[in-house]
């Protein structure tokens, strides 16, 4: 009988004792026959290595200083002998039959070197918040945020040897710069199966460093300069006006007001975006400053304040005024769903009769309607409902 080919688990670590156990029980609780688990851990100081060295018969651990996550990855991608890899980090999960699965659509598709699925929000008590479906591959997508989530994709370990390891230098889009170069020279897909379970806690990254991710980002995206054409370098220009623009709205969270603006300027330097985009660009700016991880953490009215402020930064830039009527329309409809009528009706009678009704049945405008009037929790359950199907 032939064996089944082995999957290399790769699990980077420091002070991870609150949420590493989990890690591992998920990875033991697959009903794949053919497992290595390493975990690379950087020199925790907490209970970590008490918690590794209960499991020593059943994972590879080693625990010394490392020069962050991305080193920690390339020692465990370095040392994996799995035909198919994994990567999972300290505080996230994995679903029942991730693996098996993965394997299953690898072994049946041997011209897709990764595979990703749909995966969960949990919270430190590991209970689900959110269910979250990636829109089906493409790398135009892939240009404009990462859609392929590290707690739900496998891919071929021929992939690190011939594209190379894990950029070192960077720290917040690690993930995503390591994809887009998979995506760029092999097949990618997605399928409909949810195998991941993605952590959100005050302590994470994309909480607590959220302002240090686009600049990442933007850099990834200008060394690619030159190296795409046709649509995908028109994608990559607007995806950098984008990165830019969010950039500012994360710097405006921080009051670095001075920060939002020198980013708003080499946005609008870098491309101009038509009218009709107003309201969509004031869609994205108001769905970033209430993303679950900082609604999870922090009180609506610090999101307010985010977008308040972010408008404020808007100066003289092209679409200032457009974006404005959407952003004060916007909160008006935020007011509306708090009850606070008095708010709502100030921000409303003021901006909605600037809007013609083209513009009110704009896609966006009626996205951010029942986005805000709603409620986020409830619009996620109906794009769960449609889309997870």
């Amino acid at each position: 009988m032939v064996e089944p080919p082995l999957v290399s688990i790769v699990t980077p670590s420091y002070n991870s004792a609150d949420f590493v156990e989990a890690a591992i029980t998920s990875v033991l609780a697959q009903d794949y026959p053919n497992i290595e688990h390493l975990i690379i851990d950087g020199g925790s100081t907490d209970n970590t290595l008490e918690i590794l060295k209960r499991y020593n018969h059943q994972l590879t651990w080693i625990s010394e200083p490392d020069q962050g996550q991305a080193d920690a990855l390339n020692k465990g991608f370095r040392q994996a002998k799995g035909e198919i890899v994994g990567w999972l980090n300290a505080d996230d999960t994995y679903q029942p039959e991730a693996i098996s699965g993965a394997v299953r659509y690898l072994e049946e598709n041997p011209e897709i070197s990764l595979v990703y699925g749909r995966f969960n929000f949990i919270d430190e008590y590991g209970k689900i918040t959110y269910t979250h479906c990636p829109p089906p591959f493409s790398i135009e997508k892939l240009l404009y945020e990462n859609i392929i989530p590290n707690a739900s994709m496998f891919f071929r370990r021929h992939v690190i040897q011939e594209i190379g390891f894990l950029n070192p230098q960077l720290h917040y889009v690690l993930d995503w710069e390591f994809v887009l170069r998979i995506s760029l020279h092999y097949k990618v897909v997605q399928i409909p199966a949810i195998w991941g379970n993605f952590r959100i806690t005050s302590g994470t990254k994309s909480v607590e460093k959220s302002d240090c991710f686009w600049p990442e980002f933007i850099l990834v995206l200008q060394t690619l300069s030159g190296s795409l054409s046709g649509q995908l370098e028109a994608d990559r220009i607007k995806a950098l006006f984008r990165a830019h623009f969010l950039a500012a709205v994360e710097f405006a969270r921080t009051s670095r007001t001075e920060e939002a603006k020198d980013y708003l300027a080499q946005a609008f330097a870098e491309y101009t975006p038509a009218v009709t985009e107003a309201s969509e660009l004031a869609f994205i700016a108001v769905q970033t400053a209430t993303w679950p991880w900082h609604l999870a953490f922090k009180e609506y009215p610090q999101a307010q304040q985010t977008i308040n402020r972010f408008a404020g930064c808007l100066g003289n830039s092209p679409l200032e005024q457009t974006l404005n009527t959407y952003l004060e329309l916007y909160q008006g409809l935020a007011q509306l769903r708090k009850q606070n009528w008095k708010q709502a009706k100030v921000s409303l009678h003021k901006r909605w009769p600037a809007l013609s009704p083209k513009n009110i049945l704009h896609s966006y405008t009626l996205k951010m309607l029942l986005y805000l009037l709603l409620g986020s929790s409830l619009i996620s359950k109906l794009r769960t409902l449609k889309k997870c199907r």
